[in-house]
């Protein structure tokens, strides 16, 4: 398996099984407790060993390397270090950045005056992709509290263009019986057997 197939495989099981289950631990009061813990899980499952190994990193609040100077900030960003020479790295981190391989977005919002601001995070991720030239995966993750009958964020038009290939939809919305529930739609052909 590449990297880039790990790391996805990681991220959406952390949607699907670990950010589920924190929502229904009453553990997402908001927006900042939802990526504190994405980070959390998303380190534990991949481990400090992989990490290692292959040089990353997970920061959050990201907005060094290729989104330096965009005016963007990505809520949690996988990176990859360039080697570490023998007497290791000096000064500070940012210049030590060689690649963004995951951008994650996420979203924790309640009722409908919230969807300008979730689709805003839409946009960004097309300006990652199509301003910036960022060459990554894409995350955008949602818990969006209100009955929804469209899961799925993005029209046909942009998950043939922009979102093909690089876009991934984390999304979670109330059923008809208002219980949360958990969705992802891949538009990025990786590990299709997760999305439900």
């Amino acid at each position: 398996m590449t990297l880039e197939v790990i790391i996805d495989n990681v991220i959406k099981k952390v949607w699907i099984e670990d950010i589920a289950a924190d929502y229904d631990s009453h553990r997402l009061l908001k927006e900042d407790c939802l990526k504190n813990c994405f980070y959390y899980h998303l380190r534990k499952r991949l481990g400090d060993d992989f990490l290692k190994e292959n040089r990353l990193q997970i920061f959050t609040e990201f907005n060094e390397g290729p989104l330096h100077g965009t005016g963007k900030r990505a809520d949690i960003a996988i990176v990859k270090l360039m080697p570490e020479s023998e007497d290791g790295y000096h000064g500070h981190l940012r210049n030590y950045i060689e690649d963004v391989v995951a951008i994650i977005e996420l979203k924790h919002k309640n009722g409908e005056s919230a969807m300008e601001e979730i689709y805003r995070d839409f946009q960004k991720l097309k300006d990652y992709i199509q301003k910036d030239k960022i060459e990554c995966q894409y995350y955008e993750g949602v818990i969006h509290e209100v009955l929804w009958k469209e899961k799925a964020w993005l029209d046909r038009r942009s998950t043939n263009n922009w979102a093909k290939g690089k876009v991934t939809e984390l999304v979670a919305s109330y059923n008809e019986d208002y219980e949360i529930e958990f969705d992802i739609f891949s538009y990025n052909e990786l590990n299709l057997e997760i999305d439900k």
